[in-house]
């Protein structure tokens, strides 16, 4: 269910946006340990952002998943995404954030109920 959602304001081409997709789908089943398959994540380029006042390239990055985040494994997570972005994007790790969700299985929504009911099925 890792939902991954990174917004910036560095221009990339449609092709590049795509490339990206796939590139950070893979990083983020490497860092969160969780397969491909299930991965969920969308990239918004070219955005209208700015940190600290400034309009040099920035980023937001929020990821969301069910009972997997706590503080020493956010620390692992943190650093992952990071070199992802420096190495990636040639993004400054200062110039944004990185959130870890967890909605809790009641408040997710899958396959027309809630995860908590799915896990009950299974």
């Amino acid at each position: 269910m890792p939902f991954i959602e990174l917004t910036t304001n560095i221009e990339l081409s449609a092709e590049k946006k795509k490339q990206l997709v796939l590139d950070l789908t893979q990083a983020a089943a490497d860092i969160l340990n969780k397969p491909y398959a299930l991965f969920n994540v969308c990239v918004r380029s070219g955005e209208t952002f700015a940190y600290g006042g400034s309009f040099e390239p920035c980023f937001q990055l929020q990821v969301t998943a069910l009972n997997i985040f706590n503080p020493q494994d956010n620390i692992k997570f943190a650093a992952g995404f990071s070199k992802f972005l420096e190495d990636r994007l040639q993004l400054s790790t200062s110039r944004g954030y990185i959130n870890f969700y967890n909605p809790t299985d009641p408040n997710t929504g899958f396959k027309g109920t809630t995860m908590a009911e799915v896990r009950k099925m299974t």
